[in-house]
């Protein structure tokens, strides 16, 4: 579930886009990542693991943009 919102404005003449982005994440069943793996050639099987997911997640994404030709430098 989540939101994105944009909107445009001038700054000093240059057009100034600011974005935003807001979720929220559940996770369902096991939390933590495993898998057996084996090299291509053979060989014993070994196990890899990576960070425990969390169940309830915020993600927030700001974000803002403007093209460098619209950019002026004051001198």
């Amino acid at each position: 579930m989540g939101l994105r919102a944009s909107t445009t404005f001038d700054l000093n003449g240059a057009a100034v886009t600011v974005k935003g982005m807001a979720g929220w994440r559940r996770a369902f069943g096991d939390l933590l990542p495993l898998s057996t793996m084996r090299f291509a050639g053979g060989g014993d099987q070994f196990l890899t693991a990576g960070v425990p997911i969390a169940r309830d997640a915020l993600w927030l994404k700001p974000a803002s943009t403007t093209p460098f030709h619209q950019l002026r430098r004051s001198v």
